[in-house]
């Protein structure tokens, strides 16, 4: 699964004085608010990619980037995303809507699955522990068609 998000670049909150139209800085120096971040199951476990999307040469390519293993223990990973009615294994948020401009966006909810080897139980006959799975969902509030509240609890 990709994010695309968006935050203030570090660089111009940690003092740093470099600015991207020195003459001596370097592309992958640049400074960007657009952060790509991955999220997959690798040989070394759930795995976080972050990459500064316009810096990257190929943003596909995952094997250059900055990267964080996050659980070594998850045996399995995947995700569904919620367009309102049903829930679909994959999502382009590219994809144009009804009206054949406006594109779909996020969608209203995305469960994450994943299996750990269950501890509290004994190994099974192979040697490794079973698994228990677990499943989070996250409701994405600012997605296409979603209702907004307002502060007082009234819809708008």
């Amino acid at each position: 699964m990709a994010i695309f998000t968006s935050r203030v670049p570090r660089s111009t909150t940690s003092g740093n004085n470099n600015s991207p139209n020195d003459t001596g800085n370097q592309a992958s120096n640049l400074l960007s608010d657009l952060r790509r971040i991955t999220f997959a199951l690798t040989d070394k476990g759930l795995t976080r990619y972050e990459t500064t999307y316009v810096t990257s040469d190929n943003i596909d390519d995952l094997s250059d980037v900055s990267s964080t293993v996050l659980a070594d223990e998850v045996k399995s990973l995947s995700f569904s995303y919620f367009d309102g009615s049903n829930w679909q294994d994959t999502w382009d948020g590219t994809t144009l809507g009804a009206d054949g401009q406006t594109p779909i966006g996020p969608p209203l909810a995305i469960a994450v699955t994943l299996e750990l080897p269950d501890l509290q139980k004994g190994r099974i006959d192979n040697g490794d522990f079973p698994l228990k799975k677990y499943r989070h969902v996250i409701a994405i509030p600012t997605a296409n068609g979603s209702t907004q509240q307002t502060t007082d609890g009234s819809q708008p």
